[in-house]
């Protein structure tokens, strides 16, 4: 049987005619015609067959891409170790950032504690992407900076809404942990799973 090419010509249609190829790769062909490095991941990936390599090469794919883009605008603009966001005295915390967003319940009380992959050079020995998805309410309301999860491709094509939750909701862990979670099969009804917390990695 003849495949039929389908011709990406921009990335609006491209997340749409990706769909229609991951779903159907024995019938088309993908034609990229873009300078789109992503969309090209986003080939790369579907043809590897492999659950948890696909994973392991999306989540690299993205950390580097989000690296890369909070690298560009560094908007955190910290000085002396203090983000934008506290010297506004819009955080509650004085240093580090986000990275003392960590919270642990002791005798009912709710702590922020800083974050154990938090480097004393201030650098993290972890790649997490719901860290670096993350983006503070200071930075929003400003509209200085955002990023979202829908603005990947590679999210959004090769995660169902479980493992969205998942990447999306597990602040301060490893790269293994992650893909533990994401590799787990887990039959669960959706809302069960979203209400039960099961997507968070204990």
């Amino acid at each position: 049987m003849n495949k039929k090419d389908l011709v990406i010509n921009n990335r609006k249609d491209g997340y749409k005619l990706l769909k229609r190829y991951i779903h159907n790769t024995n019938k088309y062909n993908i034609v990229n015609n873009t300078n789109d490095d992503e969309i090209n991941h986003c080939i790369k990936a579907t043809n590897i067959t492999n659950k948890s390599d696909r994973n392991d090469y999306i989540y690299d794919v993205i950390c580097n891409i989000l690296d890369d883009k909070w690298n560009k605008y560094s908007p955190c603009k910290f000085c002396n170790n203090k983000c934008i966001a506290s010297r506004n005295n819009f955080m509650d915390k004085k240093y580090d950032g986000c990275c003392y967003s960590f919270k642990r319940k002791r005798f009912g009380k709710v702590n922020k504690e800083k974050c154990i992959h938090l480097k004393h050079d201030k650098s993290c020995d972890t790649k997490n992407i719901s860290c670096k998805l993350f983006t503070c309410d200071y930075l929003k309301k400003k509209k200085i900076f955002s990023t979202e999860y829908d603005d990947y491709l590679l999210l959004k094509l090769f995660f169902n809404k479980k493992e969205k939750l998942i990447i999306k909701y597990n602040f301060f862990k490893t790269k293994e942990e992650v893909l533990n979670k994401l590799n787990e099969i887990n039959h669960k009804p959706y809302i069960l799973y979203l209400l039960s917390f099961d997507f968070v990695i204990k």
